[in-house]
């Protein structure tokens, strides 16, 4: 499998809601919403609000961050914790509210918090220290070797989409992510940029993250909060 600290980010934590809906000849025709399933003040509302404007110029279309926190986002492990509803957001507000003593969350969600003096790092998963953490060590610095996993975010549209809108998205992903100041805003927040090279090679590491991780719920009896 492919090493899943790479990709930290492989596109946006999005959905691109009724595409099929519109005309592949002259898409997009009208403006476009981008459905972040967390609340804002996540990664995936970080990386969603970076790219909008530059595919909003690149599409010729205004493109809207809709964030619609639930069930999407909501995965809840029996063990030792629960996840917050919507996502990074709310998990590292609690912890600034003093609600919770610790939280694990993305690297862009609590590094302005870091900066300001709020909110302290214990470690960071990854294979080595990152840029914006520098004295902070990583898991498998402190003893925990096999921690070495990282978060990524990705575009997904309606499995109809015609093929030529896919393209066309793939295509302004691809420039978007590419972009300088783009490509500036994410670093500072802590995102590494790894875009798949076609659609098709993202399809092939989604599949394996699916088969990873389902095997870690079976192993581990995890069950899904209904």
């Amino acid at each position: 499998m492919k090493n899943i600290s790479r990709r930290a980010l492989l596109a946006t934590a999005c959905l691109l809601a009724a595409a099929q809906a519109q005309s592949a000849e002259n898409y997009p025709t009208r403006p476009m919403r981008m459905i972040v399933p967390f609340a804002p003040g996540g990664a995936s509302d970080f990386v969603a609000r970076i790219i909008q404007p530059k595919m909003t110029e690149l599409l010729a279309q205004q493109v809207v961050v809709d964030n619609r926190a639930g069930a999407a986002g909501n995965i809840g492990i029996k063990l030792v914790h629960v996840p917050y509803k919507g996502g990074a957001g709310p998990a590292t507000t609690a912890v600034l509210a003093g609600e919770v003593v610790a939280t694990m969350v993305t690297t862009a969600s609590v590094i302005p918090h870091v900066k300001t003096g709020r909110m302290k790092v214990l470690g960071v998963i990854a294979p080595s220290r990152i840029p914006q953490l520098p004295d902070t060590p990583t898991l498998a610095e402190s003893g925990f070797p096999e921690l070495k996993l990282g978060s990524w975010q990705a575009m997904y549209v309606p499995r109809d989409t015609p093929r030529p809108i896919v393209n066309t998205l793939y295509s302004v992903m691809s420039k978007t992510m590419a972009d300088p100041e783009v490509v500036k805003r994410l670093q500072a927040g802590g995102a590494a940029i790894v875009t798949s090279k076609s659609p098709e090679e993202f399809a092939v590491f989604l599949r394996e993250q699916t088969e990873f991780w389902a095997k870690i719920v079976k192993d581990v009896g995890a069950a899904v909060e209904q």
